[in-house]
């Protein structure tokens, strides 16, 4: 059951509804990245965002398109632990597949 349709001033269109729908086709933390604007209107309107890639929820994600099926995360190492380079830089890791943008109900 949709309850909201937020029209983004990027274009997007993102149907919220009671569980976790979203048909938002990208959503980024990146400040750069056009995905940032839907990503602050969902958290505006009180959602969490989640993003699985393949049936699996990414954690670190920064950018995701679901319509290029394109996650990028930052990369860890065999141990699960975040990736640093010799410089001492977080890698990031750009990962393709089945990519979903779920947008649920912030829990107070």
């Amino acid at each position: 059951m949709v309850d909201e349709v937020i029209d983004l001033f990027i274009g997007e269109r993102v149907v919220i509804g009671h569980g976790p729908e979203v048909a938002a086709m990208r959503v980024s933390v990146d400040k750069d990245d056009p995905g940032r604007g839907t990503y602050e209107a969902l958290l505006a309107s009180g959602k969490t965002v989640h993003v699985f890639l393949n049936g699996t929820e990414v954690k670190d994600a920064v950018t995701a398109d679901a319509k290029l099926g394109i996650v990028s995360h930052y990369k860890r190492d065999d141990d699960g632990n975040l990736f640093v380079d010799a410089k001492g830089f977080l890698r990031l890791q750009h990962t393709k597949g089945d990519v979903t943008i779920e947008a649920r109900d912030r829990i107070i």
